[in-house]
């Protein structure tokens, strides 16, 4: 048997992290879009998953960047802002900095969808699972595909 290397946490992080590509991969980004850049807050691991593995690629066409910690003025330049566990206590803030944008917010809490939080994480049965909060989607004036909507648990409804 190999040796194991990575914790559970580490996984936990690899799949939100793979997910985290997969959203910008379905949402609708404005023509005038032309590179990808997520901002993570509150999280170092995460930011650590997001360089290693993204930065630098492209989804089509556009170019990734990673950025670890930005300060709110920084923020309206993000296109994916992951919001960590460290950061709940933020999280207003970030919404309001962001309201309108066309930026995707996703986070660690679920209940952070009535805060504008558009996309969140939770577990389920021991495996990550997340849920869109279409409200929010809607604020932030993106389009998610129907097969990423197909696969989440819908809240928030279309305000």
């Amino acid at each position: 048997m190999a040796r194991a290397i990575a914790s559970p946490i580490s996984e936990e992080v690899a799949v939100k992290g793979a997910f985290l590509v997969n959203f910008a991969k379905f949402v609708e980004w404005p023509v005038t879009t032309t590179s990808l850049g997520f901002c993570v807050i509150g999280d170092g691991r995460m930011a650590s998953y997001l360089e290693a593995n993204i930065a630098g690629t492209a989804i089509d066409g556009r170019l990734l960047s990673v950025r670890n910690q930005p300060d709110l003025a920084q923020l309206s330049s993000c296109s994916v802002i992951y919001i960590g566990r460290e950061a709940k206590a933020v999280v207003a803030q970030i919404a309001q900095t962001v309201a309108g944008k066309h930026i995707l917010t996703v986070s660690e809490f679920p209940e952070l969808g009535a805060r504008g939080v558009a996309v969140s994480f939770f577990i389920d049965e021991e495996r990550v699972r997340f849920e869109v909060n279409l409200g929010a989607v809607s604020q932030a004036e993106l389009t998610i595909s129907s097969k990423l909507l197909a696969l989440a648990r819908i809240t928030g409804g279309n305000k």
